[in-house]
């Protein structure tokens, strides 16, 4: 179970990579379609100007 957990964590740690405004949208679900959970678990740009051209249009309501 902890080699498990262990395995994961990189992963987990990315996340908090994750500039504040996208992080903002997630939790206010406006994060759009192309912020999924599979794909901030894979490699994304760590600098917060370069995410928003990987991750598209923030602020779409996931509900319009």
């Amino acid at each position: 179970m902890v080699d498990h957990f262990i395995g994961g964590t990189p992963r987990v740690l990315r996340l908090t990579l994750l500039a504040p405004d996208i992080v903002e949208a997630i939790l206010d679900g406006t994060q759009g379609d192309k912020v999924t959970l599979a794909r901030v678990l894979e490699p994304f740009p760590v600098e917060w100007e370069a995410q928003p051209a990987y991750f598209g249009e923030l602020g779409r309501s996931r509900h319009s």
